[in-house]
Parts: structure tokens; sequence; C-alpha cells
């Protein structure tokens, strides 16, 4: 026999085997299969224009908690890849003070303790940018009772006219940053060492660092208005972590 078409016979013959051998993988409960996790940068961004987000009513002199968290949509900015809460302003000819608490994470074996540093973008009625404000002053609250916690504080006056919508998200400089919550509180580059000449084996239990996600607790606060606090709020927590 021709040594070619022996060969090809016996390619052949070994493929027949191994499809013969073959068999398909099934799952009995379809149902029960959940989409995998991913994080922040394996997302999709879901608009191209501020307009196409879908907003949260923040009524007036209401406290909301709010997680930002992969359940909420993704856009890519110049400042980097975000979640973002997104929010529709109470529509006064008052000054709105706009208060923000972000809440500080637990401390466990796996992670340090973390906190989202809000940046917080103002958009006009017709969801165009007015300004973004990413470095708000603040004040790191460990009052005993409490949730250790970073509070600020914007004014919405004559100096933002027009504004009525909110985005609350984070950035990719912030990422790069802890808080110090040695006396005095302040905002440092991340590191794993102090000095060139010591490194430290673990993280620091004095520093908190920024994440892309966290809870927040937000307010917009309107003088002399008063709106009851409603039994089933529209715009609920999903879930936390914290001390």
């Amino acid at each position: 026999m021709n040594p070619i078409v022996q060969k090809m016979r016996s390619t052949s013959l070994i493929l027949c085997l191994l499809v013969a051998g073959c068999s398909h993988v099934s799952n009995p409960n379809p149902k029960d299969v959940s989409k995998p996790a991913t994080n922040l940068e394996q997302g999709t961004p879901c608009c191209t224009s501020f307009s196409q987000l879908k907003y949260k009513i923040l009524p007036e002199n209401y406290r909301a908690t709010l997680s930002l968290d992969a359940a909420d949509p993704i856009l890519d900015l110049d400042s980097g890849k975000t979640y973002v809460e997104a929010l529709v302003l109470p529509e006064t000819d008052e000054t709105i003070l706009l208060e923000i608490e972000s809440l500080v994470s637990r401390r466990n074996l796996r992670k340090p303790s973390s906190a989202l540093y809000p940046i917080v973008t103002l958009l006009d009625a017709n969801h165009l940018p007015v300004i973004t404000l990413d470095d708000l002053p603040f004040t790191f609250d460990t009052t005993m009772g409490t949730h250790r916690h970073l509070h600020m504080v914007i004014t919405l006056d004559e100096r933002y006219p027009n504004v009525r919508y909110a985005l609350i998200h984070s950035n990719d400089v912030k990422l790069t940053q802890v808080l110090s919550t040695q006396k005095p509180v302040r905002i440092i580059k991340q590191s794993n060492f102090d000095s060139m000449i010591y490194v430290q084996p673990t993280t620091s239990r004095k520093r908190i660092r920024f994440s892309n996600m966290g809870v927040i607790n937000v307010l917009a606060y309107v003088e002399g208005s008063f709106v009851p606090q409603p039994q089933k709020p529209a715009i609920q927590q999903r879930g936390s972590n914290l001390e």
C-alpha cells in the first residue's frame, strides 16, 4: 500500500475515535447560572452622554443612603472609568446645602479599611457639565456611636446657576491616594513605605484607602422647607460592610 495513503487512513481513524469519544457537557439547571462578577475595568460604559443616564430623584430635606458599586452604571470620563450615582436635585430658588457623608468600610484580614472620596459633577437642565468638584474640603468624623466617615458640604447658590443634576463618582487620581488618620488628618500618596529606608511589612492601620465603591449618605437641605419622610423611600441602600 502506498505509504501516503496508509498515513491518511491512520489519521482518519484517529479522528473518528476522537470524535466518538467526545460528549457534550450539559447543565441540568441552566436557570441557576449567574453572571460572573466583573470589576470596573472589565465593565462596559453605559452611555455616551449624561442625558442617557437614569436619574434618581433626591427630595429636599431627605437623607438618602446610596451604595456606589457594580450595580450602578459605568461612565468613561477624562478622569477615568467610574461607577456613578446620578441624582435630580430639588427644584428651588433657595440655596441648597448638598451634604455628603462617605462611610468607612470595616477592616478585615483580606482588605484594609476603605472609603469613597466623592467627586461631584454638577449638570444644568440640559445635562451639560457646569463644574466638577474633585478636591472638596472635608472633615473626618470619628464620633463615638457613629460610623467613621468623611463629611463634606457643597453650597449650591448663585455661583452654580441653573444646576439641576449631580453626579457622584470617583476618579483615577483619588485611587492612588489614601487618607492618613494620624493627626493632622490629611490625604497622602499611596505607598508601601514611610521613608526610603524603612519598608512597612503590612498596610498601616492609620490609613484608609480610597476606593471606586462605597456607601454614602446624601442630603439636599433647603432651609424653611419640610418634607415628611416617606415610609418606603425610592432611594435605598443596597448593602454595606461598615464599622
